[in-house]
């Protein structure tokens, strides 16, 4: 096969390839995979007379999940509407923040997004409130809903 020949070939088959590429790429990502549904389970989190009765106390939570154990770091509030949890993770892109009570917010190291005491935004980058996580008063202990 000659040079000029083989050029020719390669121009025509490249866009192709890479077109069939980029077609499947977009068709695997509008249509994935079914994904294992997540629930909501509920893990113990601290002795009711631990919970906060004003202001924020934060909670190293160490729960197992299908015999693995994991740890997650979450925020209990006593509000106006009564013990609420937040999730420690930022909305912007998954760091970790931790509440500020000189300032009284929650502040993200990397990025410097703030939340307020109810977890809204109230400055940086972060495109949404932190999450509410469900909880529960059972047996004397606060149970924490987390997504497993």
């Amino acid at each position: 096969m000659e040079r000029r020949e083989f050029l020719k070939k390669l121009i025509k088959w490249v866009p192709g390839i890479l077109g069939g590429s980029a077609l499947t790429s977009s068709i695997i990502y509008l249509y994935p995979s079914e994904e294992k549904k997540m629930e909501t389970k509920y893990f113990p989190a601290i002795e009711l007379e631990e919970a906060p009765r004003k202001g924020i106390k934060r909670i190293n939570l160490t729960y197992t999940d299908e015999g693995r154990e994991n740890e997650t770091r979450i925020f209990l509030a006593t509000l106006s509407e009564g013990l609420t949890a937040f999730s420690a993770v930022c909305s912007h892109l998954g760091c970790i923040v931790d509440w500020d009570s000189r300032q009284e917010q929650f502040l993200c190291p990397c990025h410097g997004g703030r939340y307020d005491i109810n977890g809204n935004v109230i400055g940086g980058p972060p495109p949404a409130p932190l999450t509410r996580l469900p909880v529960e008063n059972r047996d004397g202990k606060i149970f924490v809903g987390i997504k497993v």
